[in-house]
């Protein structure tokens, strides 16, 4: 995925969920290359030049480029945290990586193509007008000893394929049990 979050090792005792660093540096070049075109073009104060729209965007991409939600899984420091806010300024949570119990994969809605069940309960014949609304979305989660749920991501579409690997994987490498829940027909 080139923007979404990613499972990455950081050696062998530790792995890390969050947003790639080249998309920080992509947004923060967005914002950048904005500033450099309403600077160039026009005559006048920079800030005269500036309307609503480029402002926005700039906001946007500058957000985007220090926000930070980031999860770490450390086997050998036996710790689950979590970190989010805005760079360099963020929470922190931090927990016992083995109080964690379980990794939830949540599934909800049909499939691409799909179309909805008829009066009778079965599905309707043919493919669906409509194909995006009937696109799914996965929910990946960590669960604690004490039942707190951890919501890591949320994805639609075909990233649910994406989400299911690093459940997958952050189940084996947590050594804790890996459930699926689906709630079909809801998008």
């Amino acid at each position: 995925m080139l923007f979404g979050q990613a499972l990455r090792e950081q050696g062998e005792e530790r792995l890390v969920y969050s947003a790639p660093v080249g998309q920080r540096v992509a947004f923060a070049a967005i914002a950048a290359v904005i500033v450099a075109s309403v600077a160039v073009v026009g005559t006048g104060p920079l800030l005269s030049r500036l309307n609503l729209f480029s402002v926005a965007l700039v906001a946007v991409c500058i957000f985007a480029a220090v926000y930070l939600e980031r999860w770490t899984f450390d086997r050998e420091a036996n710790r689950f945290e979590r970190n989010v806010g805005i760079l360099p300024l963020y929470h922190r949570d931090s927990k016992p990586l083995d109080s964690l119990r379980k990794v939830i994969l949540r599934e909800r809605g049909g499939r691409r193509g799909a179309r909805p069940a008829t009066g009778d309960g079965g599905p309707a014949e043919g493919p669906t007008p409509l194909g995006i609304l009937t696109r799914g979305a996965a929910t990946l989660c960590v669960v604690d000893q004490e039942g707190r749920e951890y919501r890591l991501d949320i994805v639609r579409g075909s990233a649910a394929s994406q989400l299911r690997k690093c459940a997958e994987r952050l189940s084996a490498f947590c050594s804790i049990p890996m459930e699926e829940e689906t709630e079909e027909g809801r998008a």
